[in-house]
C-alpha cells in the first residue's frame, strides 16, 4: 500500500503522513491503530512484524470501537451538561416572569380599585351638584 492511500484513509495529506513515518519520535498509540486498521493490520504486526491470530485482531478492533463510543459519549456529556445550563437558565427566567406577572395582577387589581373610587367620587361630586369635566371637554368649551 502507497503513503498517499494511507493518508487518504486517515483523512490527511500524503506530507503529513510522510512526516508520521520519517520523523525520529514515536508514534502514539492512537496513530498506530489509525495507521494499523489503515493497513488492515494489528499494531502488533506493525511494532514486531508478527502476524495477529483473528482473535487479537478482534480485540484490537473491538478496543478502537470502545474508544470511538467513550468520545461519543464523552460529547454527548457535555451536551448533556451544556442543555443542564440552559434548562436552569430558562427556569430562572419563567420564575422572573411569574413573579412580574403576579406584581402586573396585582397593580391592575389597584388600577381597578382606583377606577371605582374615582367613580363613586364622581357620582357623589354629580349628587351634590358639582360637574367635573374631563381635560378633552375643558378644551371644546
Amino acid at each position: 500500500m502507497r503513503q498517499i492511500d494511507v493518508a487518504n484513509y486517515l483523512g490527511m495529506e500524503q506530507t503529513q503522513y510522510n512526516r508520521w513515518e520519517n520523523r525520529n519520535k514515536k508514534l502514539s498509540i492512537d496513530q498506530l491503530e489509525q495507521i494499523a486498521d489503515a493497513l488492515g493490520v494489528t499494531v502488533k504486526e506493525i511494532m514486531y512484524g508478527e502476524e495477529t491470530n483473528e482473535s487479537e485482531l478482534q480485540i484490537q478492533k473491538t478496543d478502537i470501537k470502545l474508544k470511538q463510543r467513550d468520545e461519543q459519549i464523552s460529547v454527548k456529556n457535555q451536551e448533556i451538561e451544556r442543555l443542564a445550563k440552559e434548562i436552569e437558565y430558562l427556569k430562572d427566567n419563567n420564575n422572573r416572569l411569574l413573579s412580574l406577572l403576579e406584581k402586573k395582577e396585582g397593580i391592575d387589581k389597584e388600577v381597578e380599585e382606583y377606577k371605582k373610587d374615582i367613580l363613586y367620587l364622581y357620582e357623589q361630586l354629580k349628587q351634590n351638584g358639582i360637574e367635573i369635566k374631563s381635560r378633552g371637554e375643558q378644551g371644546l368649551a
